[in-house]
């Protein structure tokens, strides 16, 4: 079965109700219902770990190497790490991933983020670096996408709409919700199982922007709902690293649990990240 993993960084689920969570504004849209219920028939919905046993904050380079290889990262290390993976074990994911799996299947498989000119100069300058998914794309020998490709119909913005990139020079008749939808659906026509990184809600956790954190949250319930309406939408399956943008309380990160959510039965209740594997290889193989 077709499938989209759709990784929000930062997204932790608070217990309810809380002051701090800027989400609670929310109360009543599909992603809500989908994190706190009542969970929409066809869906299921589990919080699962992120801590993984180890002390301390949950960080994105363990978390995320946790998720992809169903490997627990951070025991391994004897702590969390992150923002980036750690150098010893991004050889996982190449040997030992969900990628790992695709390939050995021979199903095909892509990174859909696009990315601006700069977002390159800055990675060639060695200014900024790559984050775990952009390690797994690139070393399964798999190239980032420019926001060009976007114009022969490769890839899908991070932000999951495309009115956005007008501030990077790239005008496109596609409305949201449906026409972004649509062109998610589109992808895969080339593709088994695609993956988009969205990162604009552990961004504007870390800066404690409210109204962003609410605009953000709005923008994925309409697109999911709208999404799962639309004939021929892959198999679904949304999860995180950790928490952070479901509490204004502090702008670091937090050790509530994370959602694991997917529009399919899974064959047990996953308890922890390292679970995603298992269940995107099930979803996969259906």
């Amino acid at each position: 079965m077709k499938t989209w993993f759709f990784f929000i960084d930062g997204l932790g689920i608070a217990p309810d109700p809380s002051p701090d969570n800027p989400f609670a504004d929310c109360k009543g849209s599909f992603l809500w219902n989908l994190m706190h219920g009542p969970v929409p028939d066809g869906w299921y919905s589990y919080p699962v770990d992120a801590c993984l046993g180890v002390e301390g904050l949950p960080q994105s380079g363990t978390g995320q190497i946790s998720l992809l290889t169903g490997i627990n990262a951070a025991r391994k290390l004897g702590h969390h790490h992150g923002p980036f993976p750690h150098t010893s074990q991004r050889k996982w994911l190449v040997d030992d991933s969900i990628a790992t799996d695709c390939n050995r299947s021979e199903r095909s498989w892509d990174l859909l983020n696009v990315y601006p000119a700069a977002y390159f100069q800055s990675l060639h300058a060695r200014k900024i670096r790559l984050s775990t998914f952009g390690f797994l794309q690139t070393l399964n020998g798999k190239a980032l996408h420019p926001m060009e490709s976007l114009q022969t119909g490769i890839g899908f913005p991070p932000v999951l709409d495309f009115q956005p990139l007008q501030r990077f020079g790239f005008h496109f008749n596609i409305d949201f919700p449906h026409g972004s939808a649509q062109r998610l659906i589109d992808q895969f026509s080339r593709i088994d199982f695609g993956i988009t990184e969205y990162f604009e809600l552990d961004y504007f956790g870390h800066r404690q922007d409210r109204a962003q954190l609410v605009r953000c949250f709005q923008t994925i319930s309409t697109f999911l709902e709208t999404l799962a309406s639309l004939p021929g939408a892959p198999a679904i399956l949304i999860s995180s690293d950790h928490g952070n943008a479901e509490s204004l309380s502090t702008n670091g990160h937090t050790r509530h649990p994370v959602p694991m959510i997917m529009n399919f039965s899974p064959p047990f209740v996953p308890s922890s990240i390292t679970d995603l594997r298992v269940l995107l290889n099930h979803s996969l193989s259906k």
